[in-house]
């Protein structure tokens, strides 16, 4: 995994949906609406103790983001436990090889994670820094499970702590831990970080000008408490204008999955000075909290599912432009047209991905496509010669959902009058995500 990946995957430990169910009836009628009650009293966030977390010690003098999870604390949210009955529903663990990998559950195990570092200074630029891991693991466990699945990021343990990033910043944070040093949190990330119950904190600021749209910072809280749920975000701007306009432009009361919009809990979003605040309230025990969430996710789930779809349809696309492209190329230089190649493997995966096998590209038209798969695929690929000679059909046939019902994506390449080969622009699809 890049560094991009490891970062997204350190916040995904906070981040869940949650119970399983059907996608959401088709019907014509119009979509429902439920309008919550907004927010009654609004969150101040205010600078009060800090935590106590180990982790928090690499934060360094001038860091101009970090986030910062109490997993413990994420593990008893009811978006935890909805997080895992979605990944059980939809059987696409996304941590199943990591766990496989290192031996333990990196989400289980977790204790605090803090990453802190530098936000973008260009257009374009990733942000830099380390992340510390306090896991209930042995530290060398963690260190070969990051070896194993993580590329790209430095990785050094200072007794139970796991230190990952760029070797310039994990240098500096490793430097920190031994000396004993005390976190030195910057003033605009206090307030998100002290917050009461909070499960997850997060805090950035940025020079203006140097973003693709005109935020300046920003902060977020979620905060799963006995008797409320608090998800608080924040998003600072140059202007108070650029955050009325931007106010303007989105609704994020209302979520939208097939003709079907639906709220949970209080929620508000106002405009405080150059800033756009956004909550949402859920208040109730965990079984209400998790009783509302649910609501949510079952129309969400369905979201997923066509998402995780859409992400193993683009595989069939791509390979079948690629074998196309490939073949045009060599009909072009004055290659022999080529014969029919047999679909492969011969039976379509079906609900499942399969390991291709090198055996299944020797076929002289793969070869002359400079065509074949290593890893894994969803679809079975075929090239169909008519017996003219004049068309090549390349296909991919896939069974994504395991009905029995097949896709097929095509691209069709046709010999002209003046003996010339043109190459379709558009893919012909057939039950698209079946």
């Amino acid at each position: 995994m890049s560094r991009s990946e490891w970062a997204f995957a350190i916040i995904a430990l906070a981040c869940g949906c949650a119970p399983a169910a059907g996608p959401p009836p088709k019907s014509k009628a119009e979509p429902v609406v439920a309008r919550p009650e907004p927010a009654a009293t609004p969150t101040l966030l205010s600078p009060g103790a800090l935590p106590t977390a180990p982790t928090l010690a690499i934060v360094a003098e001038g860091a101009s983001a970090m986030l910062h999870i109490d997993a413990a604390r994420v593990r008893q949210s009811p978006l935890y436990v909805a997080y895992r009955e979605t990944v059980r529903a939809l059987g696409e663990d996304p941590l199943a090889a990591t766990r496989a990998a290192c031996g333990f559950d990196l989400l289980e195990s977790a204790q605090f994670i803090t990453w802190s570092g530098s936000a973008p200074g260009e257009r374009g630029r990733d942000l830099a820094g380390a992340a510390a891991l306090a896991f209930d693991r042995p530290a060398s466990e963690v260190v070969a499970c990051v070896q194993k699945t993580f590329d790209g990021v430095s990785v050094q343990a200072v007794g139970p702590i796991v230190v990952v990033g760029d070797p310039a910043s994990v240098a500096q944070a490793v430097k920190r831990l031994e000396s004993g040093a005390p976190p030195a949190v910057p003033d605009f990330a206090k307030p998100a970080l002290s917050f009461p119950g909070a499960a997850m904190t997060g805090a950035l600021r940025m020079p203006r000008g140097r973003s693709e749209v005109p935020v300046t910072g920003g902060e977020l809280v979620m905060a799963p408490l006995p008797e409320r749920f608090l998800l608080h975000t924040e998003l600072e701007l140059d202007s108070r204008e650029a955050a009325l306009a931007m106010e303007k432009k989105i609704d994020p009361k209302r979520m939208a999955v097939g003709g079907i919009q639906l709220l949970v809990g209080k929620q508000r979003t106002w405009v405080k000075d150059r800033r756009l605040i956004h909550e949402l309230v859920i208040e109730g025990s965990a079984a209400e909290q998790a009783r509302q969430i649910g609501t949510l996710a079952a129309i969400g789930v369905h979201g997923m599912r066509q998402y995780i779809s859409r992400a193993k349809e683009a595989e069939a696309k791509l390979n079948v432009v690629a074998i196309a492209r490939g073949l045009h190329a060599q009909l072009e230089a004055g290659k022999p047209v080529p014969a029919s190649a047999p679909r492969t493997p011969r039976d379509v995966p079906k609900g499942a991905s399969v390991a291709s096998e090198a055996d299944w590209w020797k076929h002289p038209t793969w070869a002359l496509s400079s065509f074949s798969i290593q890893g894994k695929q969803h679809f079975a690929y075929e090239v169909e010669t008519a017996p003219n000679r004049q068309k090549i059909v390349v296909r991919a046939v896939g069974d994504l959902d395991g009905d029995g019902v097949l896709s097929k994506y095509s691209l069709t390449l046709s010999r002209g009058a003046d003996g010339q080969w043109e190459l379709e622009t558009a893919l012909a699809v057939e039950n698209a995500l079946e």
